[in-house]
């Protein structure tokens, strides 16, 4: 087998793991009451307002309560994002099912997911 064989072998596994986080990916939105089609229209257009709700999206999944919450309630934490630095406030009003959409695939790992759309 060579070189050119193995690279084609590795591509179609990656396409077949992506594929798995994406189907796991839209089952836990439909969960969260977050349509996979809803997204495109909720993401900031402004480019640091953009990297300000992957920031808030990282905290959240960096904090064990908050994750925790969205795991367990399957809805987002509205009461403890609100603890949050007042300077996210107005992003996370504004961008919350964009934010929790994001902190969902950092809280889960889904690695083909964050390379794809370059997280």
């Amino acid at each position: 087998m060579g070189i050119h064989q193995e690279d084609k072998e590795c591509l179609y596994e990656a396409r077949g793991q992506l594929k798995d986080e994406v189907v796991e990916y839209k089952q836990l939105l439909t969960e969260l009451k977050i349509k996979a089609n809803d997204l495109a229209s909720c993401c900031p257009k402004n480019p640091d307002t953009r990297q300000e709700a992957i920031k808030v999206a990282k905290l959240i999944s960096e904090n064990r309560c908050l994750s925790t919450y969205i795991k367990k309630k399957k809805k987002p934490p509205l009461k403890e994002l609100k603890r949050f630095p007042i300077e996210y406030h107005k992003t996370i009003k504004k961008y919350k099912k964009y934010i929790i959409a994001l902190s969902i695939i950092y809280i889960k790992e889904f690695n083909h997911i964050k390379r794809y759309i370059s997280l």
